[in-house]
């Protein structure tokens, strides 16, 4: 039952680390997936893309007005593709929210390394050397703590960034939140069997060594005892006649 639920456990943070992929993908990197799409712009988590010409920024942390790929001239691209300093100001991002915000996308790439870590661990829990360690099992569950919070402050991220815009793979990060709590739930049940099945086999064990040392105690004493009466009470020897 157990190796199931490791099993289980392993497949549900295996989809969790595909649904955080996808996202950190996506525009300028894959310019088949993008976060949202918006007055001619598809965003991404590293830059975003002008629909009408094809142009992408360069991939970096937090949204530039630099439209230009490398060997293209930053004036005439963003004459032709429309970028203007004026639509950071309002019109930029659909949600109104300030340029600045969106180097917290930042929290992207940190999300996707604990999922990806806490995946590599629910692979270790499977293995023999680590299917009984109730340690190994403890570092997973901690170390599933800061994924669920990364994962959920990606999507709210992406919610302040894009909403009401926001695009498929944006909200695939909330399946995965769930996923990973989930799975960091049934890894607590999982280390709370193990340690009653450790407990179980210790107590057994005792019984097994410790009983048969008290009942040869028992017996000797009951010997003694047994030596030791007729000297005690010399009415019950027996004296010939």
């Amino acid at each position: 039952m157990l190796s199931k639920l490791r099993l289980f456990i392993c497949a549900l943070t295996t989809i969790a680390v595909v649904f955080q992929v996808l996202p950190v993908i996506s525009m300028p990197l894959v310019t088949s997936i993008h976060l949202s799409r918006y007055n001619g712009r598809l965003f991404g988590v590293f830059g975003w893309c002008t629909v009408s010409t094809g142009v992408c920024t360069p991939p970096r942390i937090g949204y530039s007005m630099q439209c230009a790929t490398a060997g293209t001239s930053s004036a005439d691209v963003m004459a032709d593709s429309g970028c203007d300093s004026k639509d950071f100001a309002g019109d930029f991002l659909p949600s109104r929210a300030k340029r600045a915000i969106s180097k917290l996308l930042v929290v992207h790439p940190m999300s996707l390394f604990f999922a990806a870590t806490l995946w590599l661990m629910t692979v270790a829990l499977n293995t023999q050397k680590f299917a009984r360690s109730r340690r190994a099992l403890v570092c997973a569950v901690l170390w599933s703590l800061p994924t669920v919070f990364l994962s959920l402050l990606s999507f709210l991220v992406d919610v302040l960034l894009f909403i009401p815009f926001l695009a498929w793979p944006g909200w695939l990060l909330l399946v995965s939140t769930v996923l990973i709590a989930v799975a960091s739930c049934i890894m607590c049940g999982v280390r709370r069997s193990v340690s009653l099945q450790k407990y179980e086999r210790l107590r057994n064990k005792d019984v097994i060594e410790f009983f048969p040392m008290q009942s040869d105690k028992l017996q000797s004493e009951e010997s003694q005892t047994q030596q030791e009466l007729p000297l005690e009470r010399p009415d019950r020897v027996h004296r010939p006649g």
